[in-house]
């Protein structure tokens, strides 16, 4: 009779531990789960002040961070209408300091996207006298691309002519110079400054240039299209 005690005590303390587990689990997902809607009740909180703030500014762009700023006029560039001829005409206000940073040359990008003739060549006139510097930045150097190829020769020949100014010997074996110098060679090369260009880019080792990895996408462009 006791040798039954004994194993129906045992039987019950395993029973305890298996019914204790999952409790105790579920207390776990249940404290888990707590402090994500509180997170997510403090972010939205947050979210709800910083827009309250915002509408009390005059100024949006003023008002609010870089990266929301970018964000507005992004949506506003896909709303269409008066707010994307709005954002465009910020973005222009402001092109050469977006074309630097990655997530600006990115926006900038878009703009050349939906902008018309006109607002496209305002916007390209926007880096006007920074071409130097923007074809070593991996970012503004991919705005300089996009504006040989959405406005004409004439307008982008601005390009061309600031570029004759710099070290073309460095700047050909440059990730990004090599870059735009290809497009340039692409899409103008019938252009007289841009021919002015590859007689200059030539003018320098040419062994240097075809054994370069990116001098030798320069090569290869100026074969494929002179």
């Amino acid at each position: 009779m006791s040798a039954a005690v004994i194993v129906k005590n045992t039987f019950i303390c395993v029973v305890e531990d298996e019914i204790s587990l999952p409790l105790a689990r579920t207390r776990s997902r249940a404290n888990t789960a707590d402090v994500a809607t509180l997170d997510r009740q403090v972010a939205s909180t947050l979210i709800e002040e910083e827009d309250e703030e915002v509408s009390k500014c005059t100024s949006l762009p003023a008002a609010v961070s870089a990266k929301h700023r970018l964000g507005y006029l992004a949506v506003d560039l896909d709303v269409g209408g008066e707010a994307a001829v709005a954002a465009l005409n910020e973005i222009r206000c402001s092109v050469r300091s977006f074309a630097f940073d990655a997530a600006g040359s990115r926006l900038v990008l878009r703009a050349f996207e939906v902008a018309r003739t006109r607002e496209a060549k305002a916007l390209a006139a926007g880096l006007k006298g920074w071409v130097g510097e923007a074809a070593r930045s991996s970012s503004a150097c991919r705005v300089l691309e996009q504006i040989v190829r959405s406005v004409g020769t004439a307008d982008s020949a601005f390009i061309a002519e600031e570029l004759l100014a710099q070290d073309l010997s460095t700047l050909v074996l440059n990730a990004n110079g090599s870059s735009i110098l290809c497009r340039l060679i692409e899409y103008s090369f019938g252009d007289a400054r841009t021919r002015a260009l590859v007689d200059a880019v030539l003018s320098a080792d040419v062994a240097v240039l075809c054994g370069h990895k990116f001098g030798h996408e320069v090569a290869m462009s100026i074969l494929s299209n002179g």
